[in-house]
């Protein structure tokens, strides 16, 4: 074969192998992505049920929850990406949805509403 014949089909393989390595690298990124909003959601509720213990009712707004003072022999810090209007924002960066009535937090990036 000669030259002429060889350039297209080494293109085509340099594009593949960044076509495929971009491919793997964004469903890396979303899983980490997953596993962190995963953890966040524990912490969010987490929060929640320790508002509930110490204030005896449930909190007004995540906010609030979020910037209450506790002093377990440590203090607590709750480290979340926040908006303008201090909702804690998911990985994904869309804010975080709270039931007011059952306390209970979930994200609002579709596809992960019921997690």
């Amino acid at each position: 074969m000669n030259r002429k014949r060889w350039y297209p089909l080494i293109s085509l393989a340099v594009v593949m192998a960044f076509v495929i390595t971009g491919i793997s690298i964004q469903i890396a990124r979303k899983s980490e992505k997953e596993k962190t909003l995963i953890y966040q959601l524990q912490e969010l509720r987490q929060v929640v049920r320790i508002y509930v213990q110490v204030h005896h009712q449930i909190p007004p707004s995540l906010p609030v929850a979020l910037d209450a003072q506790y002093s377990f022999g440590h203090p607590f810090q709750w480290k979340f990406a926040r908006d303008a209007l201090g909702m804690p924002l998911d990985p994904f960066g869309n804010s975080f949805q709270y039931d007011t009535s059952t306390g209970w937090a979930r994200s609002k990036t579709l596809g992960y509403e019921e997690w």
